[in-house]
């Protein structure tokens, strides 16, 4: 069906065990539309009314996935250190600065990404969480030397 408020064709299918799914797709998108299997059996239905500050809200929550995903890829990394980059957000909150990683913005690992590119901003502090974040790294390029 087509909704001219909001721009959108919107696509409804039902799975093998009867469940509803809808896709909304913005007609700013839409190029060309072609119907692939002729015998398919489809009825258009009316459009019902749609619940703006839900659809509002995915929408939000949606694109807020999509920043944190994306902000967790570097740019310009090898395979291996943005392997190594999720091995260490799995288990604390890291981010990309520039081509190193900041681990808790307390320990920075810097490229090739080895243990001995590894060190705390303040030594004195966080020196035990030094050796947890160097058993990650560790561990990790055992893992990937194993495969």
């Amino acid at each position: 069906a087509v909704d001219r408020t909001i721009n959108c064709v919107i696509l409804q299918s039902k799975s093998a065990d009867n469940k509803l799914s809808f896709k909304i797709i913005c007609c700013d998108y839409v190029r060309n539309i072609e119907v692939a299997d002729k015998k398919l059996d489809f009825e258009l239905l009316p459009i019902t009314n749609i619940n703006e500050t839900v659809m509002r809200e995915r929408e939000r929550s949606a694109t807020e996935a999509a920043r944190t995903s994306a902000i967790k890829i570097g740019v310009g990394v090898s395979k291996w250190a943005q392997d190594l980059f999720y091995a260490l957000d799995r288990y604390y909150p890291s981010r990309w600065d520039g081509d190193s990683i900041m681990v808790l913005d307390e320990i920075k690992v810097d490229p090739p990404y080895g243990v001995e590119n590894c060190y705390a901003i303040q030594t004195s502090r966080n020196n035990h969480f030094l050796n947890q974040v160097l058993k990650i790294i560790e561990g990790h390029k055992k893992r990937t030397q194993r495969n």
